[in-house]
């Protein structure tokens, strides 16, 4: 009797052998490639059966059974991989288990808003926009980087980056404020760096000349010495939240702390993720006594001492945006 058993569990051990042999045969198979996305938290489970359905591999069951042996069952990361039904359910649990992912290339430009970003990470399937921006503007999230700010607007740092589709916003926030200690700490001291980031900003959305960002923080600079509004049309943009060519004498009466036309002194904060020429420009002002500038229509800006000067030239242009009065 116990022979028979053992001979019994012998046959059924050589049938799950054979059959787990022949499906995880791949060679004969007609080529299927797919980009399977991974979500964060989805169980093993969920996971085979994605992959039996896209036709990557035959059976879930001999799936799971294998990633169960090897310890890899709960251990799968999240993201967007390309895998193939010619792969063995073996390399493809390796793959998800060491999370060979397809990477991203994402350059954030320099000048964004927070609204730019989270438009742009959700355009390219990377976020969110709306979830973005709430942890943008959430106190209790904002708490773990320490920034003194009402969002994180200016923290941001624009730069290239290589993001997976595995990331969550907390973890792509976390990878661009981390990019920003990186890189403008060492130049700021952090009692200051509220101040200058909020300067810099101002500058980048102003300047569009490499060669004018000194001087345009100059003429700022000159200008809260003197107790002189800022008077920056980009202020009025931020505040308004639109985007217009043009500006009317109303729309520099917005209530706003962000108005520079109507709030002396800086705004409560950036207008935008300043980049490392404005930052700098912040840092080292040219050594020029300008108080005025006016836009050429073409990237520059013609600079003037005296008011004036200032109203010779921009009655030459009806455009606010770049005319400072």
């Amino acid at each position: 009797m116990k022979r028979k058993k053992i001979v019994i569990v012998s046959l059924i051990l050589i049938v799950l052998s054979l059959l787990i042999l022949f499906l995880l045969k791949t060679e004969d198979r007609i080529l299927v490639a797919r980009t399977i996305v991974i979500p964060k938290g989805v169980s093993a489970k969920n996971i085979a059966k994605n992959l039996e359905e896209e036709g990557i591999i035959k059976n879930q069951t001999v799936f799971l059974i294998l990633a169960k042996i090897s310890g890899a069952s709960k251990r799968f990361k999240a993201g967007e991989y390309e895998l193939n039904n010619r792969m063995k359910m073996t390399e493809i649990i390796e793959r998800l288990k060491r999370g060979k992912r397809i990477i991203h290339r994402l350059i954030i430009p320099e000048g964004y808003t927070l609204k730019d970003i989270a438009n742009l990470l959700e355009k390219n399937g990377f976020a969110n926009k709306y979830k973005f921006l709430n942890l943008c503007y959430d106190p209790t999230f904002m708490d773990k980087f320490s920034i003194n700010s009402s969002s994180l607007e200016g923290y941001l740092f624009p730069d290239t980056y290589f993001l997976h589709k595995g990331m969550d916003e907390e973890e792509i926030i976390s990878l661009m404020v981390t990019r920003f200690n990186e890189v403008v700490k060492k130049e700021i001291k952090d009692e200051s760096i509220h101040k200058i980031i909020t300067l810099a900003s101002i500058i980048e959305k102003e300047a569009k000349i490499k060669k004018e960002y000194p001087i345009i923080s100059a003429v700022f600079q000159n200008r809260l010495k003197m107790g002189m509004p800022l008077e920056s049309c980009a202020t009025v943009l931020y505040a308004s939240g639109e985007r217009k060519e043009w500006l009317s004498t109303e729309d520099t009466k917005i209530p706003s702390p962000y108005n520079t036309y109507l709030q002396p002194g800086l705004p409560q904060g950036p207008i935008c993720n300043p980049g490392m020429t404005a930052i700098k420009a912040a840092l080292n002002p040219a050594d020029v006594d300008y108080l005025y500038f006016v836009s050429n229509g073409d990237g520059s800006h013609t600079f003037s001492k005296t008011g004036s000067e200032h109203i010779f030239y921009k009655n030459n242009r009806t455009n606010c945006t770049n005319n400072h009065s």
